[in-house]
């Protein structure tokens, strides 16, 4: 006999640190699905949003006008072509450069852009949108 009202869950996905979830359990207000994007920071056209990803790599994705990613980009600055619509989707840039020498001089914005991931010399933006704003996210340390 088959006990339908149970899950069944295949081998491969038993885990310590999986837990079934039967369509009777109830979520509270503290579940969050490790993919779901919580806005941080919105201020006119910026806007700052998270996203846990794995207990030890946190995404950050940020909207911001064209302008004060030029500002951070110091790679673009350089360019002879400086618009958005050069950026590839993947940017590898300077931490220092990006970060210490950009980001960070914005002491309203700077609590909400931890270290990137590779927290070395250099680190890679996932650009998602270009034109009058910018639309990045990494994966942060």
């Amino acid at each position: 006999m088959v006990d339908f009202n149970s899950p069944l869950v295949h081998p491969c996905l038993l885990s310590k640190n999986l837990h079934v979830l039967s369509d009777s359990d109830e979520f509270s207000s503290d579940f969050v699905k490790m993919h779901e994007w919580e806005i941080q920071y919105q201020n006119g056209e910026i806007k700052v949003e998270r996203a846990p990803g794995t207990g030890n790599r946190r995404y950050i994705r940020a909207t911001i006008p064209f302008s004060i990613y030029l500002s951070w980009d110091k790679e673009l600055r350089k360019a002879k072509d400086k618009s958005s619509l050069t950026l590839p989707s993947k940017v590898i840039r300077a931490t220092k450069d990006f970060f210490e020498e950009g980001i960070y001089k914005n002491q309203e914005l700077k609590p909400f852009f931890p270290k990137p991931r590779e927290n070395k010399k250099k680190f890679t933006l996932n650009i998602e949108l270009v034109g009058s704003t910018v639309k990045f996210s990494y994966v942060t340390a």
